[in-house]
């Protein structure tokens, strides 16, 4: 992919920031950044007040909040010869959120591990500042070259709708979407959302939520029709009628495939002739039924007017316990898997 021009979309405005940051690493001097990372990692300065989020309270102790909102000012207002370097240091504070507190990531949002090291945010400041200028001076002795010659941008916006990208202008396109497993990517990154003010209500929160693909279920989930999927129907009913976690299962499965069909649609719009689509994608089940995720996703791809080229199997995926033990070994191995859907545009 060397030396070609791209564009990516992205949902969440913290990870199009990353994006962004990364693609602009050419521009960061390690020479012009290291007497700001010194005087940021000091740590001595006046400090913005905390996020209105309960969590910082709950996952930081009193000295690392602190800690954390002396380095967001510091970051957020010193005077820099070349603006970009601000997206550096928000991207070094970004990346050590979780080494400052005994949380840690996971699909469903934060959980604590006490007996995790914890850092202080000096500590992890210096070290992850370090591996970044590292990072950056590698580049400049293996001499990679300055991406003149190609364009590489990052969009904030949504997959369903591409209104950003041009029709018949896209070559070749590949991404992961959520997969339909009920992870809640906006809760398990809050704490980034807010820090650096995706996000500055509970209200701005719950927006940006209800506005995400439909695959989590900490919140009600709209049942909507935009295509009609026999399969789907007959999954989402049957779900419905059995013993689940949270209510909001059948409608998320539903609302998963029409969200898809949507993003989907417009990538097919945006492709050229000839163009080839990659959708990574895992299955899931739900009430002991495994959900074909890749091949209802190929078969929505069909519907929008791609070819199915084929669906690779990349790996076997297990299941929580309770199920794994109702299962046929056979149907776990048919159904339980982790695929690439390939699809070209005519």
């Amino acid at each position: 992919m060397a030396g070609t021009s791209s564009v990516g979309v992205e949902f969440s405005p913290f990870f199009s920031f990353v994006a962004r940051a990364k693609l602009n690493w050419w521009r960061y001097s390690p020479e012009r950044l290291r007497p700001i990372v010194e005087e940021l990692v000091r740590g001595d300065g006046p400090a913005d007040d905390l996020p209105g989020l309960s969590t910082f309270e709950r996952i930081y102790d009193e000295t690392t909040r602190l800690e954390l909102m002396r380095a967001k000012r510091f970051v957020r207002t010193v005077p820099l010869q070349d603006e970009t370097d601000r997206d550096f240091l928000k991207l070094g504070l970004a990346a050590i959120v979780e080494k400052v507190s005994p949380a840690r990531k996971d699909g469903k949002g934060l959980k604590f591990r006490r007996s995790r090291r914890v850092l202080s945010v000096r500590e992890a400041l210096q070290a992850q500042f370090g591996r970044m200028l590292a990072d950056l001076e590698v580049l400049r002795v293996e001499g990679v070259a300055r991406p003149e010659a190609v364009s590489a941008r990052v969009l904030q916006g949504d997959a369903r709708d591409l209104s950003g990208v041009d029709d018949d202008s896209v070559a070749f396109c590949v991404y992961s979407p959520p997969y339909l497993n009920s992870f809640d990517y906006s809760e398990v990154y809050k704490v980034e959302l807010w820090l650096f003010d995706h996000v500055r209500t509970a209200q701005e929160f719950r927006e940006y939520r209800a506005r995400s693909l439909r695959s989590p279920v900490s919140t009600p989930v709209p049942w909507t029709e935009h295509v009609r999927l026999p399969l789907v129907d007959q999954i989402s009913w049957y779900v419905a009628g059995q013993p689940l976690w949270n209510r909001h299962i059948p409608a998320m499965i539903n609302g998963y495939f029409d969200d898809m069909y949507l993003a989907l649609r417009e990538q097919f719009r945006v492709c050229e002739s000839g163009a080839r689509v990659v959708c990574v994608v895992g299955n899931s089940s739900y009430a002991n039924l495994p959900v074909p995720t890749d091949s209802l996703l190929a078969r929505l791809g069909e519907l929008v007017g791609f070819r199915v080229v084929e669906v690779l199997v990349a790996r076997h995926l297990g299941t929580s316990s309770q199920q794994l033990a109702s299962y046929d070994q056979r149907l776990r191995t048919r159904y339980l898997r982790e695929s690439a859907v390939v699809l070209e545009k005519p």
